[in-house]
């Protein structure tokens, strides 16, 4: 399922990696035991996926709930769930969907980005910020979190040296020449400013 938002969420595919404990991790009371979990996986996945395909929010949940209730484990219908829930402005409970999505996919960016669009969505952009830092620290060259982590700073009128670092991973990628210019001027505010207050200090 898409939804709107002041920035592009990023809705997880179904992929192997969205179904966790499906590698031979969880031990198995037979080969029954092990069939029955492997085709209640299976049944998670494609619900999520009908999930993924859905144009109204509350259909899409109504195929994320269903996954979750074949396996509790699967972190594509989590997130899913959060965009739906989010869409349908239900932020805390979405919220609380992408943080499940994020422990059953530790090293994914995508939960705690979309964690952090339910919080600047509400205009909690001190906390938003705080989630997307932790995207990028899952994955430093993750463009959406970047950009997201810097905008917080712009609203915020704020930015230190991290800031600097992601501006320069974003201009490092295919930007258009607006954002390129809007980033270069962002920039250069950030560091006149923290060149201000290190001088502020030394006198």
């Amino acid at each position: 399922m898409k939804a709107t938002a002041l920035m592009a969420l990023i809705v997880a595919s179904g992929c192997a990696c969205g179904v966790v404990g499906c590698g031979g991790g969880q031990r198995m009371d037979g080969a029954g035991a092990q069939d029955d979990i492997a085709q209640r996986m299976a049944r998670a996945v494609r619900l999520a996926e009908q999930g993924d395909r859905a144009e109204d929010p509350a259909r899409a949940l109504a195929y994320y709930d269903q996954a979750i209730g074949e396996y509790e484990e699967l972190a594509q219908a989590w997130n899913g769930r959060g965009v739906a829930l989010m869409s349908l402005d239900r932020y805390l409970e979405a919220a609380e969907s992408f943080r499940r999505a994020g422990d059953l996919w530790p090293d994914d960016p995508r939960p705690l980005y979309n964690l952090g669009l339910a919080y600047y969505n509400r205009r909690y952009f001190d906390v938003a910020r705080e989630q997307f830092v932790e995207a990028i620290r899952r994955s430093p060259n993750h463009l959406p979190s970047l950009r997201a982590a810097i905008e917080c700073d712009r609203v915020l009128s704020g930015g230190d040296e991290a800031t600097l670092d992601w501006i320069e991973r974003v201009l490092m990628s295919d930007v258009n020449p607006e954002e390129r210019d809007d980033l270069t001027l962002f920039r250069l505010k950030v560091q006149k400013r923290l060149a201000d207050e290190k001088r502020a200090l030394a006198g």
